[in-house]
C-alpha cells in the first residue's frame, strides 16, 4: 500500500470520507509515517547494509570512538575492509574485568561495542586510516510524503499501520475526534502487531545480552 492508499483506508475506517472531514490530509500523513517509525523500532523491520550515509564508516587512526547515524537502532555487524573476519561484540564492562588497561591499546579492530545508541568504539584503537562496513537495524530514510511513497516496512506489515494512525487520530484535542479509549484500543492493537515500545532501559540490555566475550589482546 502507498502513503494515498493508507490515508483513504484510514478514513474509510474512521467514517470520515465526507466532507467536511475531521482530519485532515497531513494529519494523517503524519500519522502514518509516525507508525512506520514505531513498527520499525519496535520490531526492527529494516535491515541495511548498502546505504552508505548509515552503514560505511570512515575510520580515522588512533581514534577509536565513533557517533553513527541517528537512523540507526542497533548493531548486527561490523566488519573493516581488508580484515577477514566480522568484529565481535563486547560490552565494555565485560572488557574491564577480562582485559585491564583495553582502552589503552592500539592496532588492528578486533572487537567492537555500543557505548549508547549511535555510538561505537572499536578495540583495539585502529593504527590506520580505514572503513568499517556496518549491518544495522535502522528507521525509515525519509518520510513518505508523495501519495505514490511506499512504506519502507514489508507490505505484509503495511494494513497494520492503520491502528498506530487511529490511536493518533483518537487523541486530537477536538470535541469530535478525542476518545482516549479508542485511542489506547488501537494502541494495544498496534503493540499486538509489532511488540511493545522499547525504554532506554530496555535498549541497554539489548546491547549488553548481544555481548559475547572473546579471546583478546596480549
Amino acid at each position: 500500500m502507498n502513503l494515498g492508499e493508507l490515508r483513504a483506508e484510514y478514513r474509510r475506517q474512521m467514517l470520515d470520507v465526507e466532507l467536511p472531514q475531521l482530519w485532515i490530509d497531513t494529519d494523517i500523513n503524519r500519522y502514518l509515517n509516525e507508525a512506520v517509525n514505531e513498527a520499525a523500532i519496535r520490531a526492527r523491520l529494516i535491515t541495511d547494509e548498502t546505504t552508505d550515509s548509515v552503514c560505511k564508516v570512515d575510520l580515522v587512526a588512533d581514534t577509536h570512538t565513533y557517533t553513527l547515524s541517528g537512523k540507526i537502532l542497533g548493531i548486527a555487524r561490523v566488519k573493516i575492509d581488508g580484515q577477514q573476519k566480522p568484529l565481535s561484540r563486547n560490552s565494555r564492562e565485560e572488557m574491564d574485568s577480562e582485559y585491564p588497561g583495553w582502552e589503552t591499546q592500539t592496532g588492528d579492530p578486533q572487537i567492537f561495542t555500543e557505548l549508547s545508541d549511535g555510538v561505537m568504539r572499536l578495540i583495539p584503537s585502529p593504527w590506520k586510516d580505514g572503513v568499517a562496513r556496518l549491518v544495522v537495524w535502522r528507521l525509515p530514510l525519509v518520510a513518505m510524503a508523495a501519495d505514490s511513497d511506499v512504506p519502507e516496512i514489508h507490505e505484509k506489515h503495511h494494513f497494520r499501520l492503520i491502528d498506530w494512525a487511529r490511536r493518533c487520530g483518537y487523541l486530537k484535542q477536538d470535541s469530535e475526534t478525542f476518545d482516549p479509549v479508542a485511542a489506547a484500543r488501537y494502541e494495544a492493537l498496534f503493540e499486538a502487531s509489532f511488540g511493545v515500545r522499547p525504554d532506554a532501559n530496555v535498549q541497554r540490555k539489548r546491547r549488553e545480552n548481544r555481548s559475547r566475550v572473546v579471546r583478546y589482546g596480549g
